[in-house]
């Protein structure tokens, strides 16, 4: 609708302004001419108006940019065309189909119509207005009651960036009571497992000595009420956590002792997923086995906790609450510190999957409300209190919320109410937990069978279809505009094929087994396979151990082995390399090489300085190094040169420089673009004499924003980009 009336309106001012000359008596041609002249200018700046207010939704990120970029690039190619449009088309068809004005000329009958209609609603408004100015008092109140209700209505009226019931699911709840039916009048049973047609299968019923699921039916006789039995016993009644997730049976299974409400499912929700994430880590969902002494739990009578636990900054690994469907809640920010629904993490539905291939939210899928029904939770956090959805279980607005974004009725106790905007799940735990290695301890884990993979840039997730049985599945994506896939089935005991087809038409089979011996053709030379994910074990540490005698020492004279990176090193600097010196390398040393790289929470090893060949002669390297040796890459952005520490993520982080000397120059078959740590490594065991490594710890507490995120370069000194979050 706006961009039809963006496209008619600038031809509309063009031919009103010509139609007025022409009826001034200048003949078409000329009020053609002299009409475009005179609008011209103003059409053209009228439409750069436009286009600059469209700009800014076109540069928006999260959630609001991503729904709004489609409809900014249509309305601005809208203007541009109705610009072109008035000044070109309609001026030269002014001049050939409109006719010379004669004084005294009779309009036709629509014309004629028209006028008619216009002066009607003219003397119309001329009556109210007469109204309006004779009863001011009037109007100004009914003014200040309109502007008054219009606020108030703002206030109460439930809001949200998507309308709580368009959420394309139709959904038949039906309720069965645990008591006895009480009815007024005969009561009938009828047994429709036999022939249902035969009275003799009918009898009345007195008193039931237990209730019964069973369909009322209305018989023209009103006097009569007929009670159709199930032909199923009714299910025993647990605890009333048990009723959201029943909605979800039997994908999702319960059970439970005196303590606890067990919950158990694979991990993969009935929707779909991964389908419009743009910031994609290549992982796909794989069916997890949460069962058994692997279920997810809550407590059945959750404890306060005398100090609320915040998830600011905390529990950023593991899940801190279970939706009505069985999967897994993560905290809204990601393992690095940032709000992964901000930063185009997640799907359509609030999820994605992470290092394991384990599906999960970061948000709570209020898409489930209208499948568990309006007065049921649609999760529940690990401490064991209910979170519901954008309005109180009877439809009312949800009043004011504390620091856990839950709060205290007379009706449902203390209980949590997701939102759309930060903190999305809860703010804080109310709840007694323990947090443990950054997480709530215990929970279920997760069972990788594939190395945890690194970012893809530029890919779109734009499609994601399964079979039925959950065995075969297919993630369809967009990377720079060309088409991609990956395939992947399941072959056997813990064994999963993947066929990936790459943009470039290339394409690889892999077979990996949950035990970690993968079949098939290896990744591209200078991307070998990350560290193993999150799952079943403490976080992977690098297994290779070089050679260290002790005797080569490393030093910096910008700080002390175990002491804090200056800023001037870090993204919040100038991001200058640090300056080196090293002594006590063995006789024979021919090479050096320096890797400075970091082990992340989930056990990932990453790197962000490679300089390697370094002549033997030289034993020290200035800060902001150049010249010297060759540049491999780093794993934040795959560029060569140094990614200074960055990192958004809370609490001190440790990084080791280490020095190599080896027996003769590293060589390796690859350009320096495609050297990294693992590549050097693999190229130079055979020749590392010695070794000494040096730790640095960064810590980003206390650092205000705008020193750093508020510069064009994001903090980097203008002399690198890449992703803040490392």
């Amino acid at each position: 609708t706006l961009s039809v009336g963006f496209v008619v309106d600038d031809a509309i001012v063009m031919l009103e302004n010509i139609v007025r000359y022409i009826e001034g008596g200048m003949k078409p041609y000329e009020a053609a001419l002299k009409g475009a002249r005179e609008i011209g200018f103003t059409i053209i700046s009228i439409t750069f108006s436009l286009i600059a207010v469209f700009i800014p939704i076109l540069m928006m990120g999260g959630m609001v940019g991503r729904v709004f970029r489609e409809f900014a690039v249509t309305i601005a190619v809208t203007i541009v065309m109705s610009a072109f449009v008035s000044l070109t088309i309609t001026p030269m068809l002014c001049a050939r189909v409109l006719r010379p004005h004669h004084e005294g000329e009779k309009q036709n009958v629509v014309l004629r119509g028209f006028e008619i209609f216009f002066e009607k609603m003219r003397g119309g408004y001329e009556v109210c207005l007469d109204w309006v100015l004779a009863h001011k008092f009037s109007v100004l109140i009914v003014t200040l009651l309109t502007m008054g209700a219009s606020a108030a209505l703002y206030v109460y009226i439930p809001k949200g960036f998507f309308p709580t019931e368009d959420t394309g699911f139709i959904a038949a709840t039906s309720i069965v009571l645990a008591g006895f039916l009480t009815v007024a009048g005969p009561v009938f049973g009828h047994d429709p497992s036999d022939d249902p047609g035969d009275a003799p299968f009918d009898w009345p019923i007195d008193a039931p000595q237990a209730a019964v699921p069973a369909v009322f039916t209305v018989p023209s006789d009103p006097g009569v009420n007929h009670i159709r039995l199930a032909s199923q016993p009714l299910p025993s009644t647990g605890p009333v956590q048990t009723v959201a997730f029943e909605a979800f049976t039997p994908a999702v299974k319960v059970r439970w002792d005196e303590q606890y409400l067990y919950i158990e499912s694979d991990g993969l929700p009935a929707h779909g997923m991964m389908v419009g994430i743009t910031s994609w880590q290549q992982q796909v969902p794989l069916p997890q086995h949460y069962a058994g002494a692997n279920a997810w739990r809550i407590p059945l009578h959750p404890v306060p906790a005398a100090v609320p636990q915040t998830i600011k900054n905390h529990f950023l690994r593991g899940a801190i609450a279970i939706a009505a469907n069985g999967i897994p809640i993560f905290n809204p920010q990601n393992n690095r510190g940032e709000i992964s629904q901000e930063i185009g993490e997640l799907d359509q539905w609030g999820g994605h999957s992470g290092r394991a291939d384990d599906y999960h939210y970061h948000v709570v899928p209020l898409h489930l409300q209208a499948l568990v029904g309006p007065g049921n939770p649609v999760a529940y956090a690990l401490d064991g209190y209910p979170i519901y959805g954008l309005t109180e279980p009877d439809g009312s607005p949800v009043g004011k919320l504390d620091e856990c974004n839950g709060h205290t009725t007379a009706a449902l106790g203390y209980h949590y109410h997701a939102s759309n905007k930060y903190p999305y799940v809860i703010g804080a735990f109310h709840g007694e937990v323990v947090e443990r290695d950054g997480q709530v301890d215990p929970q279920p884990r997760a069972q990788p069978v594939r190395p945890s993979t690194t970012p893809l840039r530029g890919a779109v997730i734009t499609g994601f279809t399964a079979s039925p049985d959950k065995k075969n599945f297919t993630l369809q994506y967009t990377l720079n505009g060309r088409s991609a896939s990956v395939n992947y089935a399941a072959g056997g005991i813990g064994a999963w094929k993947f066929r990936f087809v790459n943009a470039d038409g290339t394409s690889r089979e892999v077979t990996y087994q949950a035990d970690g011996r993968n079949s098939g053709p290896p990744p591209p030379e200078g991307r070998g396979p990350p560290s193993p994910p999150r799952g079943g074990g403490a976080p992977a540490r690098d297994s290779y151990v070089p050679k260290r005698s002790g005797s080569l020492v490393l030093h910096s004279p910008a700080v002390a082995d175990g002491g804090p990176l200056p800023a001037d090193y870090t993204g919040d600097g100038t991001s200058a390399t640090l300056p080196l010196d090293w002594h006590g390398a063995p006789d024979g040393t021919k090479a050096y090489v320096v890797i400075m790289h970091h082990v992340d929470p989930e056990g990932v090893i990453k790197w962000y300085w490679i300089l390697y060949n370094i002549p033997a002669d030289v034993q020290s390297l200035p800060k902001n190094v150049k010249g010297v040796g060759t540049l491999g890459n780093n794993s934040v952005d795959d560029r060569i040169g140094y990614a200074p520490p960055h990192s958004k993520g809370p609490g001190p982080k440790t990084y080791v420089l280490t020095v190599y000397a080896l027996s003769a120059p590293v060589q390796v078959s690859v350009p320096p673009s495609r050297v990294n740590r693992e590549v050097l490594l693999a190229a130079m065991k055979d020749l590392i004499l010695d070794s000494a490594e040096l730790k640095v710890v960064y810590d980003r507490t206390g650092l205000t924003t705008g020193s750093d995120d508020n510069r064009p370069d994001g903090g980097r000194g203008g002399q690198r980009r890449g992703n803040p979050g490392y």
